[in-house]
């Protein structure tokens, strides 16, 4: 099956940079911190719609941008909140793209500005008026909730977690968490309030110290934060999901799957690539069962991503015999 395809070490895509300019035609090189200000201060000048038109522009030629991707965007989204100041009327002037990253950080603004006092008391009205219970909108605004609230605590995931406890509807609450999660690994470098969820000799923590609820919102986000520690050592994480106990071993697998296509969308522009350098790492998986169960998480990734099914299909192809299977499981992840 994928096992074929995995022969020899996978390597990370190294980034070679093209300049990237501002206005006034100043280089950004490899600074992300230039090239985000740029985009914050078009959003300043011009509105939101012109900062994400130029972040398209430069997605297509700067790999830096395309490894910033969701970041990046989230950074664009963070102005929007604080200069629009309501959450309708910045999505309206946004998109889905890098999985959604300009949606999230609309909310954390929101939440930790404008509707501080709201977003404590009653969460579950932040969210209204953004479409049906679980559709897109809702989704990533529940997890632009996560952001906020770690913002408005520090970046102290327990407490956090609490308060995303109070939203009522269980999907809501899931992807509330799952904002504080990314939070918190985003936090590992933020000077003013470091994670102290954090431990290098132990990548998955504190999903094992969190209460049965959390963890498997948890490992979605530590699973990125151990490859990192292993620089991109897949066989070796794989290795750590294997000595999980319980359900939290497949879903280990999933997660890892979704990172391996996260990790080639960002470095490579061309989705065929994408795909035949993701099926190769879920390759390294130990055995049929997880290698499968990666290519599941991969699968879901790509439909994220592109808020389609087009390039997840592509993916699919490289599966053999499991492409079919894989391509009707991509039809019913765009439908939920």
């Amino acid at each position: 099956m994928l096992a074929a395809a995995a022969a020899g070490a996978v390597a990370l895509v190294a980034l070679h940079v093209f300049g990237v300019k501002d206005p006034s035609e100043r280089t950004c090189g490899r600074d992300v911190g230039c090239i985000e200000a740029r985009y914050v201060a078009l959003v300043d000048s011009d509105g939101p719609q012109a900062a994400m038109k130029a972040f398209g522009a430069d997605y297509r030629r700067s790999p830096v941008v395309r490894a910033e991707c969701h970041g990046l965007t989230h950074a664009i989204g963070h102005a929007a909140g604080a200069r629009l100041r309501t959450v309708s009327s910045s999505f309206r002037r946004g998109d889905r793209f890098c999985g959604s990253g300009y949606y999230h950080g609309v909310v954390e603004a929101i939440v930790s500005g404008p509707e501080r006092e709201r977003a404590l008391a009653r969460p579950d009205e932040i969210c209204r008026g953004l479409g049906p219970p679980r559709s897109a909108n809702q989704l990533d605004c529940t997890h632009g909730i996560g952001h906020g609230f770690m913002s408005l605590r520090g970046n102290d995931v327990r407490a956090a977690l609490k308060l995303c406890d109070r939203l009522r509807d269980t999907s809501a609450r899931g992807n509330c968490y799952a904002g504080a999660f990314m939070q918190n690994v985003m936090a590992e470098d933020d000077p003013r309030h470091p994670s102290k969820f954090l431990d290098p000799a132990r990548p998955l923590y504190p999903c094992d110290e969190l209460a049965d609820r959390y963890r498997g919102r948890c490992l979605e986000r530590q699973i990125l934060y151990a490859l990192e520690r292993y620089r991109g050592d897949f066989r070796t994480v794989f290795g750590l999901c294997s000595g999980l106990a319980g359900r939290y071993q497949p879903e280990c697998f999933r997660k890892l799957g979704g990172a391996a296509a996260e990790l080639n969308v960002s470095s490579q522009p061309s989705v065929p690539v994408q795909a035949q350098a993701t099926a190769q790492i879920c390759g390294l998986a130990p055995g049929t069962t997880a290698q499968r169960q990666c290519a599941e998480g991969a699968t879901s990734h790509f439909v994220f991503y592109y808020d389609g099914t087009e390039e997840a299909k592509v993916f699919c192809r490289t599966l053999g015999a499991l492409a079919g299977d894989c391509s009707r499981a991509a039809e019913k992840l765009l439908q939920r």
